[in-house]
This record gives structure tokens, sequence and C-alpha cells, in this order.
């Protein structure tokens, strides 16, 4: 990272590395200067398994990127997709969400965190596309994200 971003850290192996990176483009300045800091993401797609030490989680949110979303390039709605999927956890960190499984949140709490962090993710998504339009990148929707997560759920079903 360069002098004006936060020490992140990424673990995601050298193919997905990058792509994280590219990621944290779409968030805004003010956002990435405050939390990026606070920010770790994991996967387990170049390595069978991966301890996360003790003082990593005690200083940053934890974000784990399962291998069935990681692009593997030449598929622009599953890029799309990825990015939209990393800025979403992203939101629920700044967000500072409670945790529905320590928190015992109702059904009707995480949908409004759900939909908390899906609208912030878009908002930053649709506004790094109007800020960039040189790069001609489409805006993303709201149907385009749930047609993911559905084509996501039924590749979950059949592993």
């Amino acid at each position: 990272m360069n002098a004006d971003r936060p020490n992140i850290i990424i673990s995601c192996g050298s193919k997905y590395d990058p792509w994280v990176r590219y990621v944290l483009k779409y968030l805004p300045s003010n956002i990435l200067r405050e939390f990026g800091d606070k920010l770790a993401f994991f996967s387990t797609a170049e390595k069978d398994a991966c301890r996360v030490a003790r003082a990593i989680c005690e200083q940053h949110e934890i974000i784990l990127l399962s291998e069935r979303i990681l692009p593997a390039g030449g598929d622009d709605s599953k890029e799309r997709y990825f990015v939209f999927a990393v800025l979403h956890e992203i939101a629920h960190a700044v967000k500072q969400h409670l945790s529905p499984l320590l928190d015992r949140l109702t059904q009707e709490e995480i949908a409004a965190q759900e939909k908390e962090a899906d609208d912030l993710a878009l908002s930053w998504f649709n506004d790094y596309v109007e800020d960039n339009k040189h790069l001609n990148i489409e805006r993303l929707t709201l149907e385009e994200i749930e047609k993911a997560k559905r084509e996501n759920q039924e590749l979950m079903k059949k592993e």
C-alpha cells in the first residue's frame, strides 16, 4: 500500500490479493483512512486451512472470503458480485453491526443489518462508477445482486 493507504492485512493468496486491493478502490477515501487499518481479509483459496492470530483478531475486523466468490477472471458478473460482497462485509464493519450468532439478534434485526450493508455497498459501488465514468463500468443494481446471491446459494447446495 502507498503512503495514503492504510496497512490492510490481505492474506488470500498471490492470485487473489490483487482482487481485494482492487475492491478497496471502490471505498470512499475517508472510509479507507478511518477503517483501513482495522480490516483483515483471509481466504483458504491457496491453502488447506489457516489460523488467524489472536493479536489480529483483537485489533481487526476479520473478513473471510469464500473461494466460491473469488474471481477467476473473464466473468464480469462474478467479478462485480465479488466487489459487492467485499464492500458489503466492509459495510458491516464500518457500521459496527452486531453478530447474529453472539448477540442473539432477531430475524428482523438481522434483516435490517443486511439491508443497511447492502445499501451502503451498493452506494459505494455506484458512487465509484459515477466518479470514474471514463472506466465504462455499469452501475450495479439490486436485481443483479439478488441474482448473484441466488446463484451462489445454488452452488453452496451442490457442495
